[in-house]
């Protein structure tokens, strides 16, 4: 959801993707793992820990991350009421409340009535 990248843009978030599943599996899935695992849903605001802790990384290169990740139809899928949202450490931080749900829910029926774009369980990498 959202404007499409430039192949710069695409390059920068795979980049990004690449050294969050390497430094943070437990959030993001290793390197092992299908290339769109998702783990668990994220801590609120989780870009800002991602920020610190990539300080080379632009915070619009981090949120347009986020925005990809979280947008994906396996990651809203993972969005269920009283899930353990995770930090980058895997370790738990909140949960997901029903308007997060009913959020989730609304993105996913949109997303099926797309033309052409139908929901699979392997998603397009950013």
């Amino acid at each position: 959801m959202g404007a499409k990248l430039n192949k710069a843009e695409r390059e920068a978030l795979q980049a990004l993707h690449v050294r969050l599943k390497s430094d943070y599996p437990k959030a993001f899935g290793g390197a092992a793992e299908q290339p769109f695992h998702r783990v668990a849903p994220l801590k609120r605001g989780i870009h800002k820990d991602i920020v610190a802790a990539y300080p080379d990384v632009s915070m619009m290169t981090v949120r347009k991350f986020i925005n990809w990740y979280v947008y994906t139809p396996e990651y809203l899928r993972l969005t269920v009421l009283g899930a353990a949202r995770v930090d980058l450490s895997g370790e738990a931080a909140g949960e997901v409340t029903g308007a997060e749900v009913e959020h989730a829910q609304t993105v996913l029926a949109k997303l099926a009535q797309r033309p052409g774009t139908p929901l699979r369980k392997a998603d397009k990498s950013p």
